[in-house]
């Protein structure tokens, strides 16, 4: 029951303890850690779908050679996978630049002090939002795009994708934290 922040007597009264705003600090630390998270696991996916298209060879395209083509040459292939490369680099950076400011909130939350505390809750209300479809997206992406191996338990992505699909609803629809 959050002691700390409350109290219940014995005849049933209920106490406030504290700020009330400090409860936020869960949710933002929460929705923090999502944000920093988001980037890692579309690399996490990528890694094994880049992994498959360089080994992965199909149609002879290459006029006078019998050998098939590697799907990571196909620009349709890079074309996808790129974009979602450079997407996950600056989900980490951002995730990386929240860091000093959630710092920040735990020590002025100690210090009764909550003016980082307001400023995180809309950024990672904001970006939980973004970051968490980016990434459920991003993951989808790289699974569809190893054909049937994206769906086969071997190559691990549908496990990324099932552990991390309820992960837009944590800590409320995603179409509201957006506003």
């Amino acid at each position: 029951m959050l002691a700390r922040f409350s109290f219940i007597d014995k005849d049933g009264s209920f106490e406030m303890r504290g700020n009330p705003k400090a409860i936020y600090q869960t949710m933002v630390e929460i929705r923090y850690q999502i944000v920093a998270a988001a980037g890692q696991k579309i690399r996490q996916a990528l890694i094994i779908g880049t992994r498959y298209a360089v080994c992965r060879r199909q149609f002879q395209t290459v006029q006078g050679s019998k050998i098939e083509r590697k799907i990571i040459d196909y620009q349709a292939h890079m074309f996808k996978f790129g974009p979602l490369l450079a997407e996950s680099y600056i989900l980490m950076l951002v995730g990386v630049e929240l860091h000093g400011y959630r710092n920040q909130m735990n020590i002025e939350v100690k210090q009764g002090k909550f003016k980082t505390l307001n400023l995180l809750h809309h950024f990672t209300s904001g970006l939980k939002s973004l970051y968490s479809t980016m990434a459920y997206d991003g993951i989808e992406l790289v699974r569809v795009n190893c054909g049937g191996a994206g769906y086969s338990a071997w190559s691990y992505l549908p496990q990324i994708y099932s552990d991390y699909s309820p992960v837009p609803v944590y800590e409320g629809d995603n179409t509201v934290m957006a506003q």
